[in-house]
């Protein structure tokens, strides 16, 4: 290893950071899935018990196991892993200032372009606008704030373009198809096409935060700062734009 950054300008590749990655099994690229599979298993699972009729589940509560799910996940692997694979997976380390205000910008265009223009797209073919997630209750409210303010950024950040990103960059050796196969999963697991749509743009940006400063801190700001602008605007602190 030359030790050199991905944001060296004359290295633009980050293989040295994914070399432990090579030897991790294939279903790997299925861990960033299990948080919302999680979510789907326990409410179907809760139908299935009341032989169909409402459960009853808590308001929101699919955002609760996410949350849930998203934390034990990440803390198996921290245990399974030595810490030069984990390093090699989740690139945390301080950020620049020029990296923060390029996540600053980043949430930016995400939320004042891409969301209305996504909507707009899929409203044109029938499709229903992507809304973020309110809530009426003080449980909905928590749920909320824990599985999609708190822990979605940083945990799809770890996942999506920490492991998923780093483990296909380690076996395809191409940036381009890497962040493909990983932006493709991570607009997967948004319901709706326009959260697949949203998720798929937005996804492009936060790879190229990841790629550009070798690290999650930049891609990490702009998705918690996109979560929550959806999040003041669904409970009606800020004007939507959506």
């Amino acid at each position: 290893m030359d030790g050199k950054r991905l944001s060296d300008p004359t290295r633009f590749a980050p293989e040295p950071a994914v070399e432990p990655l090579e030897t991790l099994p294939w279903w790997i690229v299925l861990v960033p899935l299990v948080p919302v599979a999680s979510s789907y298993l326990v409410i179907a699972g809760g139908f299935v018990a009341h032989q169909g009729a409402d459960p009853g589940f808590p308001e929101n509560v699919e955002f609760l196991v996410m949350g849930v799910a998203s934390v034990l996940v990440l803390a198996a692997l921290f245990v399974w892993w030595d810490r030069e694979t984990w390093r090699a997976a989740v690139p945390v380390r301080r950020p620049s200032i020029r990296e923060l205000g390029a996540g600053v910008v980043g949430s930016g265009v995400a939320v004042g372009l891409l969301w209305p223009a996504t909507n707009v797209a899929v409203a044109a073919i029938g499709f229903s606008p992507r809304t973020p997630a309110g809530a009426s209750t003080t449980v909905g409210l928590v749920a909320v704030v824990f599985g999609v303010v708190i822990v979605a950024p940083l945990a799809e950040e770890m996942l999506f373009r920490g492991i998923l990103f780093g483990y296909l960059l380690s076996r395809w050796g191409r940036i381009s198809a890497a962040v493909g196969g990983s932006v493709l999963l991570f607009g997967i697991v948004h319901p709706g096409a326009a959260g697949v749509l949203f998720a798929v743009l937005s996804g492009l940006l936060l790879a190229l935060l990841r790629i550009r400063y070798d690290n999650l801190v930049g891609a990490w700001l702009m998705h918690a700062l996109v979560n929550v602008s959806a999040f003041v605007m669904a409970i009606g602190l800020l004007p939507a734009t959506y």
